[in-house]
């Protein structure tokens, strides 16, 4: 569509030590994204940072400095949009409401909501994947 806008959220998730934010944090176009929202990790906060790569491309992390190890069965950030989509897309398509999309079949993952006139794209930031020990899902 000629006139669609677009916005691609690369997320990046940092979790030890150290941040791994630049500090300066971005607002997102509330018109896509209404809330990125971050639940404690044990007794840690989350932090998010957002980085504007050029008008359709924003890069976001949520950042962890643990201060101890943690036992944890999971952990996530629900991306709530800010237009309702009349069409979504997620790879490896899910049979119930029960599977998620697990990070052994990310070679190209993505979630894509879509409206008339707008478009979120958001893919996990594959070299921060790939150095992780935790497993990551998108869902």
């Amino acid at each position: 569509m000629k006139n669609q806008k677009v916005i691609l959220l690369i997320l990046t998730m940092c979790l030890g030590l150290f941040s791994c934010s630049n500090g300066k944090s971005e607002k997102l176009p509330q018109e896509f994204i209404k809330s990125i929202e971050l639940k404690n990790l044990g007794e840690n906060t989350p932090k998010l940072n957002v980085h504007k790569i050029n008008d359709g491309l924003y890069k976001v992390s949520v950042n962890v400095v643990l201060k101890e190890d943690l036992v944890q069965q999971g952990w996530a950030t629900t991306i709530v949009p800010g237009f309702k989509g009349t069409f979504h897309w997620a790879p490896h398509l899910t049979p119930t409401d029960e599977h998620i999309i697990s990070d052994h079949v990310f070679r190209a993952p993505a979630l894509i909501l879509t409206s008339g006139s707008k478009s979120i794209t958001i893919i996990p930031d594959m070299d921060e994947r790939n150095q992780s020990q935790n497993r990551w899902y998108m869902d």
